[in-house]
């Protein structure tokens, strides 16, 4: 499966700021599509979480998250460009990826997103780096 979305991240105004999230605070975890520190991080979570980097945004700007689960395989991109692979070396990704997903935060009172999010897009299959490449470079002036 393949989350993405536009943002622009006004500040750093915290450790994390979660864009889309599959996770509602408790253990019902699936998936986060995050910023730590402005660093891009794509969690699926297993047996155990399994974390994918990419770049750094750029404060103010628009920039194009995504994540893409791959079978076995965890990436994330910023403005098309992939970051580093996270193997899934155990476990099964989860598949109930329409439960708890929440825009902007973790939960109502953590991980606020400080800036614009939007709009959200959601494949029920993988992108190709090349597919993910071109929805960005389309995607970022919007």
């Amino acid at each position: 499966y393949t989350y993405a979305c536009i943002a622009r991240l006004d500040s750093i105004a915290q450790q994390y700021s979660y864009a889309i999230n599959g996770d509602d605070g408790s253990a019902n975890r699936q998936f986060q599509l995050r910023l730590n520190n402005g660093t891009l991080e794509f969690i699926v979570f297993a047996s155990t979480a399994y974390t994918a980097t990419a770049g750094t945004v750029v404060l103010g700007t628009h920039n194009v998250l995504v994540g893409v689960a791959r079978s076995g395989v965890v990436n994330a991109y910023v403005n098309g460009v992939k970051g580093s692979t996270n193997p899934v070396v155990s476990g099964t990704l989860v598949g109930q990826l329409n439960q708890h997903i929440q825009i902007g935060a973790r939960t109502a009172s953590s991980g606020g997103f400080s800036g614009i999010i939007g709009p959200i897009f959601r494949w029920k299959r993988v992108l190709s780096d090349m597919e993910v490449y071109e929805f960005s470079k389309n995607k970022r002036n919007c």
